[in-house]
């Protein structure tokens, strides 16, 4: 039973990881920028 829950769910979830890794891109580049932000403003 679960294996045919997990043969169901296999589909979605390679449907969400390319959507998943490019929100965490851009989580990342965010994070990346603000810190920038912020050497940038300690810096000065």
């Amino acid at each position: 039973m679960f294996n045919l829950r997990l043969g169901q769910l296999s589909p979605m979830l390679f449907q969400i990881l390319p959507e998943v890794n490019s929100l965490k891109k851009t989580i990342i580049a965010i994070i990346n920028g603000e810190r920038k932000g912020w050497d940038y403003f300690t810096s000065s």
